[in-house]
C-alpha cells in the first residue's frame, strides 16, 4: 500500500491474473476485521482499492497497526500498515518539509 505510514486514505495495488473470486479485507491489531473493501468474482487486471480509514459503519478508526488481507482462491495475501490520525496542520508541516530540515529541526529543539 501506499503512502504507508498514512492519514487519512492509502491506495493497495492489486493485480487479479486470472477471473476468480476475490475478498480484501483489513483487520485491526486483535484480528478484528474492521471493513471490508472487496468482495467477489472480480476479472483479470490491475485494481486499486482505496482505504480512507473508517470501519464499516462509515466511522473513522483509531491511529495504529492495519492488515489487509487479500483472499484470492486458494492464497491469502497480508500486508501491515500504519494509520496515522494526525492533526491535519501537523501532517502539512511534516510533509512539507525534506528529511534534512526535518533533522535540522529536531537538533535545533533540543
Amino acid at each position: 500500500n501506499y503512502p504507508n505510514p498514512f492519514n487519512p486514505t492509502t491506495i493497495i495495488p492489486l493485480e487479479i491474473p486470472e477471473e476468480s473470486f476475490v475478498r480484501a479485507s483489513i483487520y485491526n491489531i486483535l484480528g478484528q476485521e474492521v471493513v471490508i473493501l472487496l468482495e467477489g468474482i472480480q476479472s483479470p487486471g490491475y485494481k486499486n482499492l482505496e482505504w480512507h480509514g473508517n470501519n464499516q459503519f462509515g466511522q473513522r478508526v483509531g491511529s495504529g497497526i492495519y492488515f489487509v488481507r487479500v483472499h484470492y482462491n486458494e492464497k491469502v495475501f497480508t500486508k501491515k500498515m500504519m494509520l496515522l490520525n494526525l492533526k491535519s496542520n501537523a501532517m502539512e508541516y511534516i510533509f512539507s518539509k525534506q528529511p534534512s530540515q526535518l533533522l535540522r529541526r529536531t537538533i535545533k529543539t533540543y
